[in-house]
C-alpha cells in the first residue's frame, strides 16, 4: 500500500486522483498504475477535462 495525501476515487473504468502536494512528488505514478492494472492508461488534468467538456456542450 502507498501512503500519502492523494485521494483516489474509482468509478468503473475511470480513476480520479487528487494530488494535493503535486503529481511530481507522488508515489502514485502512471507507470505504477499501468503495471498494477496490467493495461495502458492516459491522464488529463482537471482544467483540460473542463475545456473538453465545454467544447462538447457547445
Amino acid at each position: 500500500m502507498i501512503q500519502g495525501s492523494e485521494v483516489v476515487h474509482v468509478n468503473g473504468r475511470h480513476a480520479y486522483i487528487y494530488y494535493p502536494d503535486g503529481i511530481g512528488r507522488s508515489k502514485i505514478t502512471m507507470t505504477r498504475i499501468e503495471r498494477t492494472l496490467g493495461t495502458r492508461g492516459t491522464a488529463r488534468n482537471w482544467n483540460t477535462v473542463l475545456r473538453v467538456a465545454g467544447l462538447v456542450d457547445d
